[in-house]
């Protein structure tokens, strides 16, 4: 059987930790899963738990808010599924296009040694998702963020959570873990 998409995302996941950690900063452990989490039910429950947890995120919450998102998430979504998540850091792009925000290895050590100044609301110049331990993903950012920035209304409040090869966009895991984001001014 040959590769498929959701190995490549593995692949690059798995070189995203060699990465983080080449760089010295701390990487959470990896501990892989199999079963699907985000399915249909699940989500639904995970919606309506976020909901009664946090109050609902409006859009302004998460447009272009990608990291602060995330991180106030993350914990809800973890005590919810019972499992570790991954902040995980990298860019995104659609098949022929140019990437909708970007990382690279010359990006990285830029930011590492010259930080976002967010006082004085520098942007972040790349993205930031939540990796599942069954390589599964959830963005709740990306849409609002392309919607507001290219007046795409459909996108608006657009969750993508799956398999990265089943959904519309291209995810490409750069860095993971939270002192990445902390080094790089990102929080």
């Amino acid at each position: 059987m040959g590769a498929t998409a959701n190995d490549d995302y593995e692949q690059c996941f798995h070189a995203a930790i060699a990465r983080t950690n080449s760089h010295g900063l701390d990487c959470p452990v990896f501990s892989a899963g199999s079963a699907p989490l985000l399915t249909g039910d699940g989500m639904s429950e995970l919606s309506k738990y976020l909901v009664k947890q946090q109050g609902g995120l409006k859009l302004s919450d998460v447009s272009s808010r990608c990291v602060d998102a995330n991180m106030t998430v993350k914990p809800y979504v973890e005590k919810f599924f019972g499992v570790t998540v991954y902040v995980t850091s990298g860019a995104v792009r659609q098949e022929a296009t140019s990437p909708f925000f970007e990382l690279s290895e010359s990006d990285i050590h830029a930011l590492l040694v010259n930080p976002i100044q967010r006082q004085h609301l520098q942007p972040i110049p790349f993205h930031a998702w939540l990796t599942f331990p069954t390589m599964e993903i959830l963005d709740i950012t990306l849409g609002t963020s392309i919607g507001m920035r290219f007046n795409v209304q459909k996108l608006l409040g657009q969750v993508y959570s799956g398999y990265p090869a089943a959904l519309p966009f291209i995810w490409h895991p750069m860095m993971v873990g939270e002192e990445f984001l902390r080094k790089s001014g990102a929080v």
